[in-house]
């Protein structure tokens, strides 16, 4: 896929998730007693999502929000990671895949998963590094994963932030991404901030560059740049 095929699969994502983000919806309502009687078959039922508020993107979010991950930890078949080891414990190390306790920050309206890039023990620190909300990346430093699970599509370099590890803790451990990954993410950013561009090998794999100041894509950062806010670490 060239640059401009994929700003435009980019585009097409972005127009319909801002979409869903606007619409709002209605509870549903319930169903009819009498015409359920009517059904043949011995009657029928309704789909929803009860009366939860806001736009159809949040209540789709919200429907999703207890997870595989929640459910596990309510079943106690693994616990919270922490940061120093223990029985049933999953310390937090580089190269993890960790989805965030939306109880971090409740604003959230989706899960939202992280790439440990980097961990400093001493410091009490780790370099974290969201995935986004499409399966395209915006720009030069959005990078394509080419992990299968479209959560986990497109690594969000731009909005990487020191979190403190005992904020870190409140997550839950998912996988481990290959050691190639890491290394791309890590010739990606300092690429990046030579100033350079995209490195060839991963040019493929990055949106077009963002240049012009009245390019839509900037509500699209703007969108996201807060994400991990509250939740960083001075560097």
């Amino acid at each position: 896929m060239n640059s401009k095929q994929r700003l435009r699969s980019w585009s097409e994502e972005w127009t319909a998730y801002r979409s869903m983000a606007a619409t709002p919806v209605h509870a549903p309502a319930p169903p009819d007693p009498a015409a359920a009687d009517a059904e043949k078959g011995g009657g029928f039922f309704t789909v929803g999502i009860g009366d939860i508020p806001g736009t159809l993107l949040d209540r789709l979010n919200s429907a999703i929000a207890l997870d595989d991950a929640q459910r596990a930890l309510q079943g106690e078949k693994f616990t919270v990671a922490v940061t120093t080891p223990g029985k049933g414990l999953v310390p937090i190390q580089r190269g993890q895949v960790r989805q965030l306790n939306p109880e971090l920050k409740p604003a959230w309206t989706r899960p939202v998963h992280v790439l440990v890039l980097t961990v400093e023990a001493g410091r009490d620190r780790a370099l974290v590094a969201p995935f986004g909300p499409l399966h395209e990346p915006a720009f030069e430093a959005e990078l394509s994963t080419e992990i299968e699970d479209e959560s986990l599509a497109v690594l969000c370099l731009w909005n990487a932030t020191w979190m403190p590890l005992p904020c870190l803790a409140h997550s839950w451990w998912l996988m481990d991404c290959f050691e190639e990954l890491l290394q791309e993410a890590a010739a990606l950013r300092k690429s990046l901030a030579e100033k350079k561009g995209a490195p060839p090998a991963l040019r493929e794999r990055t949106g077009p560059p963002l240049i012009h100041p009245q390019d839509p894509r900037h509500a699209y950062v703007d969108s996201e740049e807060d994400l991990l806010d509250d939740l960083s670490q001075d560097i």
